[in-house]
């Protein structure tokens, strides 16, 4: 291996160490012993869709445009910097037929709940969005897909969704959410380090233009 010059559109020098990419090399695992409780429920993380990258990669379909899964604390967020992720991600659109993007920003219907045992599911709250060409074309539910197109949402995808985040942001920073986040990590057998929450994202199927958006507890250990 050696260290090669690497210059960036806007002029600016880098050096990266040129080689072969082991694409069979153990993705590492977050700090922290696995444990198991008396639910089964596993409390620490394996690096997320397998153990190789090449487990990741192979999951990915080669007509997979754009997509992914997030997750953010509530530190992290900023209605501006969703709004430009949720853009990179092109969120709001079904590819459609041949690639072409159909415009889908109203044209949806969402789902929410809340979870019983947050700890075993992973969630606390959760919104999923499913576009009227999904009730057309995947879910052959034509009756809804023209319900949902004569009434649209008031707000897209992106502004409900932030208005989501802002929502259970002030919830779990209530002195009831707080106790309620310490009490699910705590359940965990979790004690060295801080509790608070945040957020997942997923892009259940880009084709059909549907996601997922939850909040979630979140344990920074020391």
């Amino acid at each position: 291996m050696m260290m090669i010059e690497f210059e960036t559109p806007e002029g600016s020098k880098v050096y990266v160490i040129e080689g072969k990419v082991n694409t069979d090399r153990r993705l590492p695992e977050n700090l922290g012993a696995i444990t198991q409780d008396g639910d089964g429920v596993y409390n620490a993380t394996e690096p997320v869709w397998g153990e190789l990258f090449s487990d990741v990669a192979k999951k990915i379909s080669i007509e997979t445009a754009s997509g992914g899964l997030l997750f953010f604390d509530d530190s992290d967020f900023s209605p501006e910097r969703f709004r430009k992720t949720m853009e990179l991600l092109d969120v709001g659109h079904c590819r459609g037929w041949a690639g072409k993007a159909v415009e889908a920003a109203k044209e949806y219907t969402a789902f929410i709940c809340s979870s019983e045992n947050p700890r075993k599911d992973r969630y606390l709250s959760q919104l999923r969005f499913v576009s009227s060409f999904a009730m057309k074309f995947y879910y052959k539910r034509k009756d809804l897909a023209e319900r949902i197109e004569k009434n649209p949402m008031k707000l897209d995808y992106v502004k409900f969704m932030i208005s989501f985040i802002k929502q259970e942001i002030e919830r779990y920073n209530s002195e009831s959410g707080k106790r309620l986040l310490r009490a699910e990590i705590r359940a965990t057998g979790e004690e060295c380090g801080s509790f608070g929450f945040g957020f997942g994202f997923l892009v259940e199927n880009k084709y059909y233009g549907i996601y997922r958006l939850w909040s979630r507890p979140v344990f920074y250990s020391k």
